[in-house]
């Protein structure tokens, strides 16, 4: 029986951007495509804002404070529309340190990709503050792990530490300064040279995720 072959896609995104929800949808109607393919999804924490006040702020009160007003996504809730980030309830500009320490800790029980699309779905989509400790115990509950555990997590210095730490290669190593931003290339613990990843910045369409996936593939088989 023939081995499946197996994609890496590593993810630099921030739960503090809604973008980020849009190319999350994007991504995942091209994974779904490619049912031939295994994937290995590896998140990265990317903090936009460190300025965000710790407990969260209101929507419309970060967005007057930021850019003067909330005219902007206008746009984004017309593109993301079509791919299912619909925007219905987003009340939040959530402070982001506390969700992608629960991402993290999520990823290291296999459960990275449930646990990026609650938080966002939480953002956008159900009015919640994940800024918020009692959310982010809620949340994983939902993703069914240890409360205790969780709360420790939530309250070391270490959980903290691992996310600044992706925040400042992602940005000073790699130079990304915007996201979502995604590496694509061969998975299964074959690093590959560098020619054999490929970089999609920003929310792509679909279509442009198939297209890196098949170029590595292609050359997987050659």
């Amino acid at each position: 029986m023939a081995q499946r072959p197996v994609v890496r896609v590593d993810v630099w995104s921030d739960i503090s951007c809604p973008w980020c929800w849009v190319g999350k949808k994007r991504m995942d109607q091209a994974l779904a495509q490619l049912e031939q393919v295994d994937f290995e999804v590896v998140y990265h924490a990317y903090v936009i804002d460190h300025k965000t006040d710790p407990g969260g702020e209101q929507y419309l009160a970060y967005n007057r404070r930021r850019w003067g007003g909330d005219g902007w996504t206008g746009d984004l809730r017309r593109s993301g529309s079509p791919d299912g980030a619909t925007f219905a309830d987003w009340v939040w500009w959530p402070s982001s340190l506390k969700g992608h320490q629960l991402l993290l800790l999520a990823q290291e029980q296999g459960k990275g990709r449930e646990a990026k699309d609650l938080l966002l779905r939480y953002t956008y989509e159900q009015g919640e503050n994940v800024s918020d400790i009692g959310t982010l115990v809620r949340a994983g509950r939902e993703l069914g792990l240890d409360e205790g555990e969780v709360r420790r997590h939530l309250a070391e210095d270490r959980g903290r530490a691992a996310v600044l730490r992706d925040d400042e290669t992602g940005k000073r190593e790699l130079g990304i300064s915007g996201v979502p931003y995604f590496i694509v290339g061969p998975g299964g613990g074959g690093g590959g040279e560098p020619g054999r990843r490929y970089a999609l910045s920003g929310a792509q369409p679909a279509a442009a995720f198939v297209k890196a996936v098949g170029k590595v593939l292609a050359e997987q088989a050659g």
